[in-house]
């Protein structure tokens, strides 16, 4: 049976609920913090290897401190010090700054931290910050090379069948959760479908999908895979470029896997596309990839952010990591069902 723990917002492990505030305890397991084989964060506690569902970055710098005007450190919770790799630091969109350790251990500075650096520097501006040891340029956290715009990106990524995101099946989560929460018999809109086994599953239950993709491979492939029918079309356009007929139609939004694939300047975007989907009062379900990797797609995704993201638009109805989830995805997945707050 596995075992996890949880890395709060401020970096302090929660086991069970309760914060550790044990010192020698919080630092053996943040000097064990390690990616697993399929991008999970795993920890070593009491000899053992545990799951670590990370909530923001994996650690969470408190204050820094410069060595000889050229080597910064940090201290994280349970007085934990590492160095910072200066070449790597990053600006988020909510002006925070991220790195990464001397061991690659990905982390964000708390407003004490970042107040800190900045007043360390000789000069600064909206994307760099220069010190003794030089100038480091800021660039944004989640970057993109603009190719998941291209429709042939994505045909090359489904005529070659590298298309790791597919589960050949719709998510095997799903049954337990339209159980949980008791759907009625709604109107769903999927966007970035791919091959289209989830917007299949819905249908089979009585929902009414329509399911939307870039790739005409995807819809291709969905449409020879399941059919039309009145419980379920197919849609290939750009879901960003939706018609004014598809605005408040649809009493559920399901997110699975397209979060991550648009460009990250658009996920606020997204957010808003959302809504737009939306019935007044009605509801976004996601499972959401929450990982770390850079460049993209698929783009790094933190449950912090998606809170950040969805927090005035939606009100969370249902919020939790998953513990059930298939052996490669085993803490990364977080599900959650929201309502749109108009």
């Amino acid at each position: 049976m596995n075992k996890f723990l949880k890395i709060d917002s401020e970096g302090y492990i929660d086991l069970d609920g309760i914060r550790s505030t044990d010192e020698d305890f919080g630092q053996t397991v943040l000097k064990s913090l390690r990616l697993g084989e399929t991008g999970e964060w795993l920890a070593t506690v009491g000899g053992e290897t545990a799951i670590a569902e990370v909530n923001d970055a994996p650690l969470v710098a408190q204050m820094i401190e410069w060595k000889d005007n050229k080597e910064l450190r940090a201290r994280f919770a349970y007085n934990y010090w590492q160095s910072v790799n200066l070449d790597r630091l990053t600006l988020d969109d909510w002006d925070r700054v991220h790195g990464y350790t001397e061991r690659q251990i990905p982390f964000v500075m708390n407003r004490a931290a970042q107040m800190e650096l900045f007043n360390s520097a000789i000069e600064f501006d909206d994307d760099s910050l220069t010190f003794p040891a030089g100038k480091i340029v800021l660039p944004s956290w989640l970057s993109s090379t603009g190719d998941e715009v291209s429709e042939s990106f994505w045909a090359q990524k489904y005529s070659t069948m590298s298309t790791p995101w597919d589960m050949q099946n719709a998510h095997p989560s799903l049954e337990t959760i339209i159980a949980q929460l008791k759907l009625p018999r709604s109107r769903i809109a999927v966007l970035g479908c791919g091959r289209g086994h989830d917007a299949a599953f819905f249908a089979s239950k009585g929902h009414k999908v329509e399911a939307f993709d870039f790739s005409k491979d995807a819809i291709d492939e969905a449409r020879k895979l399941y059919g039309v029918s009145e419980q379920l079309s197919w849609h290939q356009m750009d879901a960003f470029a939706l018609k004014k007929s598809h605005f408040q139609k649809f009493d559920i939004v399901f997110e699975h896997t397209f979060y991550p694939a648009v460009p990250p300047t658009r996920r606020n975007e997204l957010v808003d596309l959302w809504r737009t989907l939306l019935v007044p009062r009605g509801h976004l379900l996601g499972i959401f990839l929450c990982f770390e990797r850079p460049g993209g797609p698929p783009h790094s995704a933190s449950e912090w952010e998606i809170q950040k993201r969805t927090e005035k638009a939606f009100s969370p109805l249902y919020w939790t990591r998953s513990r059930f989830s298939p052996p490669d995805r085993l803490g990364k997945e977080l599900i959650v069902y929201l309502q749109n707050r108009s």
